[in-house]
């Protein structure tokens, strides 16, 4: 089923209410710019209570279709820039740039759901990391911790997590960590520099609320 046609069975008020709900959920299978739990927990921050709420329902709908409009005027920006570089012979994209369909950030606001996604591992997932006593999990946890204080890393450790970066990305996991650990600190240490990048001016009129998140 399509993005558009679940969600017009989120907006049908003729359909009973769970359908109306899972179809929310369908339209996240389709959308998970932070993946399919932390995407629903951004939405139930931004919005409400969807799950028992219409206004918050209708909310949570609203705000990922903005999101996801976002994502595709971004992916089709990507793509012609790609044909125009393929043009002039340049086959293989720069490491600086992002294909936008292989993103972890929330299109609308990317330093709002960076953030809401290291609060959300630094709350729920960090513990499994942290116990193995790897130096990456170790940092990147404390990174988190920064992040979610002032919005951003510290200048010194945007070197410390570009090392963490390029040891976590060589072929084999670094003993103790097993090849799921592995991608878990990867997908944190994106969300770090998508939280750092795109953070606002002044450092200290930002600042992260996890009591508001849900």
């Amino acid at each position: 089923m399509s993005f558009a046609s679940s969600a017009a069975r989120v907006r049908d008020p003729g359909l009973p209410w769970g359908r109306r709900v899972n179809a929310l959920g369908s339209c996240v299978q389709i959308y998970r710019p932070l993946g399919f739990t932390i995407t629903l927990s951004l939405l139930t921050r931004l919005a409400g209570p969807y799950a028992r709420d219409e206004a918050a329902l209708l909310a949570a709908l609203d705000l990922l279709s903005a999101s996801r409009a976002a994502r595709l005027r971004a992916s089709e920006a990507y793509a012609a820039r790609r044909s125009a570089a393929k043009r002039a012979g340049r086959r293989v994209p720069g490491t600086e740039e992002t294909n936008p369909h292989r993103s972890l950030r929330w299109d609308a606001d990317p330093h709002e759901g960076a953030l809401h996604a290291l609060w959300y591992w630094t709350r729920k997932r960090f513990a499994a990391l942290t116990a193995t006593g790897h130096p990456a999990a170790v940092d990147l946890r404390r990174m988190a911790t920064t992040c979610l204080t002032t919005g951003r890393l510290d200048p010194a450790d945007r070197h410390v997590l570009a090392l963490h970066v390029r040891s976590l990305h060589r072929p084999d996991p670094p003993a103790p960590l097993t090849y799921w650990h592995r991608n878990d600190l990867l997908t944190i240490a994106e969300h770090l520099t998508t939280a750092d990048e795109s953070a606002p001016a002044p450092p200290d009129d930002h600042h992260f609320r996890p009591e508001r998140a849900v």
